[in-house]
């Protein structure tokens, strides 16, 4: 059976070369997290090995999931973790899962208005 489009990808990515390295060495402890994108056509769920201290932009440049999403700007989108936004600098915990946010085509006033413009078209 073919996969839709809007199917939930899981894909294993192995961490920093650097990191394994450095447990290799017993200088620095590896932890799992994940980097997960969506459209309204594709969810993409990358979980990744990386060193203790890294950041999100490290687990983002690391997963590649920018690239997978070519439409997404990398200076405009905002990244968080469990739906906070927070900044690129963050140092992730084992576990995390990172959130890349795409920007909003309407703010939510708008889409209320619109709905109601509409609801009120069709009620007469």
């Amino acid at each position: 059976m073919a996969k839709k489009s809007t199917d939930k990808v899981v894909q294993q990515k192995p961490g920093l070369e650097q990191a394994d390295c450095d447990e290799a060495n017993g200088n620095a402890a590896l932890m799992e997290v994940e980097v997960a994108c969506a459209t309204a056509d594709l969810q993409q769920v990358i979980s990744l090995k990386l060193s203790e201290g890294s950041s999100i932009g490290d687990a983002v440049t690391r997963s590649g999931i920018l690239a997978l999403f070519p439409t997404l700007d990398a200076d405009k989108t905002k990244f968080g973790i469990y739906g906070k936004i927070e900044p690129i600098e963050k140092v992730l915990k084992q576990g995390d899962r990172v959130e890349v946010y795409r920007p909003l085509l309407i703010t939510p006033m708008e889409a209320r208005r619109l709905r109601a413009k509409r609801k009120k078209a069709v009620d007469r």
